[in-house]
């Protein structure tokens, strides 16, 4: 059963990319129409979760059940401790202080966003491992590149950053988040799942990637709606 998974999990992100590729939010993206502010909130929003994932991806490997060995899970983990630095260019190219979002004051404009990120936390550190890895390693590596692709590109095209400081959407929206996406469902498939697990973390990683490309880009492109 469980080698059905990536078969499964991916015909349901077409669809959610199909949607995507619809919405306003990232047709305002691909014309250069989106407002500044509201570009802004998405971006520091996005860095927050960026300082987060490090710890996210090395409690995925504490947690790691007997019997399971993921060099590549490792691996990654190393590498996500290099990327809110990687970050930082994009902050800095729009005017923005990184140490505005690293202080422990800093909330959200989204509040879908900071809800999600907290329920992936608690997947994370709580839930069985095969949860927490469907959330982070299925839905969100998974889904975050059909988004992240558009914004690397409006980034450079539209917003004012060299390509060298749009790189960390260059990297996610490519073979990096596709390697650990292509990972999780790795390692997924190779345990011995029941039907209510396999359900489990096709229901989990759905959530995730939706709420990474839909959920919590529309409450951005929303909130300044009136005011844009």
């Amino acid at each position: 059963m469980g080698r059905k998974l990536g078969h499964e999990f991916h015909r349901e992100l077409a669809l959610i990319a199909a949607q995507a590729n619809r919405a306003p939010y990232v047709v305002a993206l691909k014309n250069g129409t989106m407002s500044s502010a509201k570009l802004d909130d998405y971006l520091t929003d996005t860095y927050w979760a960026v300082l987060l994932f490090p710890s996210l991806a090395q409690t995925l490997v504490d947690r790691m059940p007997s019997g399971v060995d993921s060099a590549e899970l490792r691996q990654s983990a190393r590498e996500e401790l290099d990327h809110p630095a990687m970050y930082e260019p994009i902050l800095q190219g729009r005017g923005i202080d990184p140490k505005f979002v690293q202080a422990s004051s800093y909330v959200p404009k989204s509040r879908i966003y900071h809800y999600f990120w907290r329920w992936v936390e608690c997947l994370v550190g709580h839930a069985p491992w095969h949860q927490a890895v469907a959330a982070v390693m299925l839905g969100i590596e998974g889904g975050a590149p059909v988004f992240e692709a558009v914004v690397a590109q409006s980034l450079v095209q539209y917003y004012g950053l060299s390509p060298e400081q749009a790189r960390w959407f260059s990297v996610h929206s490519g073979n990096v988040e596709a390697a650990h996406h292509a990972e999780g469902v790795r390692v997924l498939e190779r345990l011995p799942l029941s039907s209510a697990d396999h359900a489990a973390i096709l229901e989990i990683a759905f959530l995730a990637a939706r709420a990474m490309v839909i959920d919590c880009p529309n409450e951005w492109f929303a909130a300044r709606s009136a005011n844009p």
